[in-house]
């Protein structure tokens, strides 16, 4: 960075660097530290843990070394670093429905699943509950009435 005199950066509203500032709070009229001449320093490494996915805002605030000083100077470079994300894919068994007059069966491969129901679809807002002692193969007798099936861990 380049500074004249001093500065003060924020991470969306915390403050992660100070350069030729007093130490504690500060408001518009604190002075920097001494009277420094566009002078250059970095770079910085500096660990951020309040970086948001999507929008996050970097402000820096630049400080005068005193009320008679007639320039200043602010120029900084930001590059972010972060660890990537695996998401790892993940499969699910599909149910296999077997009818041959009645009752009907469900099953399904792999172990460690629980069978849900819901009576209706309503997006996010299915009501999934519990089939209770659900394994594969799982018989039910069929009704007049809709029922959604899927399987979770």
């Amino acid at each position: 960075h380049v500074i004249d005199d001093g500065v003060i950066i924020y991470a969306n509203s915390t403050e992660f660097y100070r350069y030729n500032m007093p130490a504690g709070s500060v408001t518009w009229t604190t002075s920097a530290g001494t009277a420094v001449e566009a002078a250059y320093a970095g770079p910085f490494l500096q660990t951020l843990s309040n970086i948001v996915s999507g929008e996050n805002i970097i402000a820096a605030e630049v400080h005068q070394a005193g009320t008679a000083s007639s320039d200043m100077c602010f120029g900084a470079e930001f590059s972010l670093k972060a660890p990537s994300l695996l998401i790892p894919v993940v499969t699910f068994p599909k149910v296999r429905m077997t009818v041959s007059k009645s009752p009907l069966r469900l099953s399904w491969p792999g172990t460690g699943y629980i069978l849900q129901r819901a009576s209706d679809l309503n997006g996010t807002n299915t009501v999934w509950q519990d089939v209770a002692g659900s394994s594969s193969p799982y018989t039910l007798i069929p009704s007049n009435s809709a029922g959604f099936f899927r399987l979770r861990r």
